[in-house]
């Protein structure tokens, strides 16, 4: 792990952990009014690190970002189809399309974790807020 903190991902950090106890109170964030939210919010984070940061630093990184890369060309195929024709080959295009902008914020929050959670202090961070978080969904009831 890296020892040195990165002060220009502090605000970024601070954003993602908020998405991270804001998540699961929408109903698990498993509505169709309250994923686009959350997509937005890990789909900024991992634009503005874009800008700001290299390539992950892991090979292992690289391979699943590769991967999620290919799982969005298969999953745009389908919806869009061959250049040329009007519909894609999916019979559900809206449902696909769901699942790629779903798929795209799995592959923008893998990113964000990758590139922030790099020093022990934030992997503690990270996670005290997921067992403060379950702690107070079990005792709320996911009110």
């Amino acid at each position: 792990m890296q020892k040195s903190l990165n002060t220009s991902t502090t605000l970024l950090f601070a954003v993602f952990i908020a998405g991270l106890v804001i998540a699961p109170w929408p109903m698990g964030s498993n509505r169709d009014w309250a994923w686009p939210l959350l997509s937005c919010l890990y789909l900024l984070i991992s634009l503005s690190l874009l800008f700001r940061l290299s390539a992950p630093a892991t090979h292992h990184a690289r391979i699943v970002l590769v991967l999620f890369a290919t799982l969005l060309l298969w999953i745009a195929f389908q919806w869009l189809g061959v250049p040329g024709v009007n519909h894609g080959i999916s019979v559900a295009p809206f449902k696909t399309r769901t699942d790629f902008l779903l798929t795209l914020t799995y592959a923008a929050t893998f990113y964000a974790t990758v590139s922030l959670v790099q020093t022990d202090d934030r992997i503690r961070q990270v996670a005290y807020a997921v067992v403060i978080v379950g702690l107070l969904q079990a005792l709320l009831g996911g009110a």
